[in-house]
């Protein structure tokens, strides 16, 4: 059953001076993502713009926003096929037991310009 729907889009070039504030990403990424960013040969602030999206897609599918709890408590990761996946962190892991979800599932995209994010919770 589905207990929670949030969107979310980010234009990318908002991202770009993120891209290089190493303190910025440190307090926005968990620690994960931000290996995960610096070792990647795609541009920063696209990486950026999609994961600020998704954080916020999961915070509307709580019902709740960012309240309670912080960005880098929400990791995304990718199986071997790419396919993103949340790992919780924290509040963000106490907020989703507490709303009862079970599992997250989790779309990101991006195009010139834009990275978007959907995230739908289920019990």
């Amino acid at each position: 059953m589905i207990i929670g729907l949030g969107i979310d889009v980010v234009e990318t070039e908002r991202m770009i001076a993120h891209g290089e504030d190493h303190a910025f990403m440190k307090r926005f990424l968990h620690s994960n993502e931000y290996e995960e960013i610096l070792q990647s040969t795609e541009p920063r602030h696209i990486l950026l713009a999609s994961r600020f999206a998704v954080k916020e897609a999961f915070g509307k599918a709580t019902g709740r926003g960012m309240r309670g709890m912080g960005f880098s408590e929400i990791e995304v990761s990718h199986d071997q096929f790419g396919r993103p996946f949340l790992i919780l962190h924290g509040q963000a892991r106490r907020i989703y037991a507490e709303i009862g979800a079970q599992y997250a599932h989790v779309s990101l995209t991006h195009e010139t310009g834009v990275a978007a994010a959907v995230v739908i919770l289920e019990r």
